[in-house]
């Protein structure tokens, strides 16, 4: 629901109508990568600082290292213990010491060659390391993606609905394909600028792909939108319009139907082979529309009047004309008064999205509207609804109780009733 709000806003500042908005699996290749940096291990100063103390002082004290470091003592004695011993950069050993008149033992601590490479490098640099990491590329392309989508917290799923579209993921031979060995080679010549905006180890290089998994990025939407000027299929994606590589060709080819009285994407799939479908936004047979209408009412039929079809409209392709005879006949009215209400129809689509229909309010159905909010007023400041409020709102000699079970106030009426011959009583 947040990301409908945020495509309605965008929407509306680019001064355009919305028609509708469409889930899209948008397919991707996990690039499990292989490259070298530098340590980036946030402890690594500190490790450092012990190390170089031990080379001096082997005989080690403690209490005086860590007042002079300014950290707890048994903070550095779990650097110490727990992950410079464990990890193989020193070892302690025992060795007897000659006093004046005796013989003692004592632990001191001795740096093996590996702790030696790690914290004594001549420029006093952090060592490099060669470390494992993940890479989300364009399933179509293997190229990079929209930085936006690097920059967020975007979900990846193995998840494959073909219900939602038919995009496939292109083929791949080997970890050396031609197209992973030219994104490889793209990110190598990178700046530290780009790659931070890309999500990419700064210090990284020499890279290698070591395995690699096609996957789906979910919260990418189609959104279909108008003006004057024309018709519009943009990707979404979190907070903005994005141009992903995968589904920009195949975009002009997603379009909304009506199946079996649901609103359903075509999953890019069409008929039309010869057209272009760049602004089709729906392609909806008067049978369905009906089939989807009278669902949503509850009606048993709806006369071809009371909503209008047409594709080529500026604005919304599909209006219903809402009436009090709709109403009347409607087993559903209260959707039907929301729906009259808000002045559009927002239909969930099976795949995921919404559609958006035109609702025209004609004059006698607005007056019930009117009543409606009448009694929620009444009732938000009183409570209930009593005799009172008929007489104040909508006169003793109206057709109050006729136009309140128009508008399925059934309840109301109830209260009304007790507070005329009960409590009067």
């Amino acid at each position: 629901m947040k990301q409908i709000t945020k495509i309605q806003k965008l929407v509306t500042e680019c001064d355009r109508t919305l028609i509708g908005i469409m889930k899209v699996q948008c397919p991707v290749y996990v690039l499990h990568l292989s490259y070298t940096t530098k340590e980036n291990d946030p402890f690594y100063t500190i490790d450092r600082a012990i190390m170089h103390y031990i080379e001096i002082q082997p005989n080690l004290n403690t209490q005086y290292l860590s007042w002079f470091l300014g950290m707890e003592i048994d903070f550095i004695r779990y650097r110490i213990e727990g992950v410079l011993e464990k990890e193989g950069m020193l070892i302690s050993k025992e060795r007897e010491v000659k006093g004046n008149n005796d013989k003692r033992k004592e632990y001191v601590y001795e740096i093996t060659p590996k702790g030696h490479n790690k914290y004594f490098n001549e420029r006093g640099e952090r060592p490099e390391i060669r470390v494992n990491n993940d890479l989300v590329v364009d399933g179509k392309t293997l190229g990079l993606l929209p930085k936006c989508i690097y920059q967020s917290n975007a979900e990846i799923t193995f998840r494959y609905n073909q219900d939602i579209d038919t995009l496939p993921h292109k083929p791949l031979l080997n970890t050396k394909d031609e197209s992973i060995s030219r994104l490889i080679q793209k990110i190598e010549k990178m700046s530290r600028k780009e790659k931070e905006e890309y999500n990419i180890d700064v210090d990284a290089y020499n890279f290698t792909v070591e395995q690699y998994t096609p996957k789906y990025i979910k919260g990418v939407y189609i959104v279909f939108s108008s003006d004057a000027k024309g018709k519009y299929k943009d990707l979404f994606f979190e907070e903005q319009f994005v141009s992903i590589e995968s589904l920009k060709d195949g975009l002009g080819k997603y379009y909304f139907i009506i199946k079996d009285g649901l609103v359903q994407s075509n999953c890019g799939y069409s008929r039309q082979l010869e057209k272009n479908l760049s602004e089709t936004l729906t392609h909806f047979y008067l049978q369905e529309i009906e089939l989807l209408l009278t669902t949503r009412y509850s009606l048993t039929s709806i006369s071809k009047n009371e909503y209008s079809y047409n594709q080529d409209n500026e604005t919304f392709p599909l209006t219903v004309l809402l009436t009090s005879e709709l109403l009347i006949n409607s087993e559903n009215k209260r959707q039907l008064i929301a729906d009259a209400r808000k002045g559009i129809l927002e239909i969930q689509v099976e795949q995921g999205g919404m559609f958006y229909i035109k609702a025209k309010v004609d004059d006698s159905l607005s007056k019930l509207i009117e009543i409606d909010t009448k009694i929620n007023k009444w009732k938000e400041r009183n409570g209930i609804i009593d005799y009172q409020f008929v007489g104040q709102e909508l006169g003793y000699t109206s057709n109050w109780r006729k136009n309140l079970l128009h508008l399925e106030r059934l309840n109301e009426l109830e209260e009304i009733d007790i507070s005329r011959f009960i409590q009067a009583n």
